[in-house]
């Protein structure tokens, strides 16, 4: 299965280091988007050692280097690609993103774009964050 781990600002973001290397133990083919949030956490290098295919930045959508053959841009390309869209963590910031459709981002866009196709959420917030109507 072709998966796309995207992956939010969050002090839970060291557990998508596990996520990518179980989906990769597993067989899926894995791409991962990242936050700036996630940009604070993590490291890309670390997770393109665990065996990920491809590792993308917020800002990657409109570069020249992701536009595919017919020029389409990356969250297009991406949303194409995968087989189901994986949020873990999702931190506050992004989930209220997502809700309002705001598109600031490869994950707002790639999320926009994704369709009808599985879209899985691992919220990683406090409990009081998480019950905000806001978000």
């Amino acid at each position: 299965m072709k998966c796309i781990l995207a992956v939010s600002g969050s002090i839970a973001c060291y557990k998508a280091y596990d996520v990518a290397r179980g989906l990769v133990k597993n067989g899926h083919q894995v791409k991962v988007v990242l936050t700036n949030g996630a940009l604070e956490f993590i490291k890309p290098e670390t997770l393109k050692y665990l065996g990920v295919e491809a590792v993308f930045l917020p800002t990657d959508d409109f570069k020249p280097e992701f536009l595919s053959a017919n020029q389409t841009v990356l969250h297009i390309e991406l949303a194409k690609w995968a087989d189901k869209l994986i949020v873990a963590p999702l931190s506050a910031n992004t989930l209220g993103r997502l809700n309002l459709g705001l598109n600031n981002d490869l994950l707002g866009s790639l999320f926009l774009a994704f369709g009808k196709k599985p879209i899985i959420m691992f919220p990683a917030m406090n409990t009081q964050m998480l019950n905000q109507a806001r978000v």
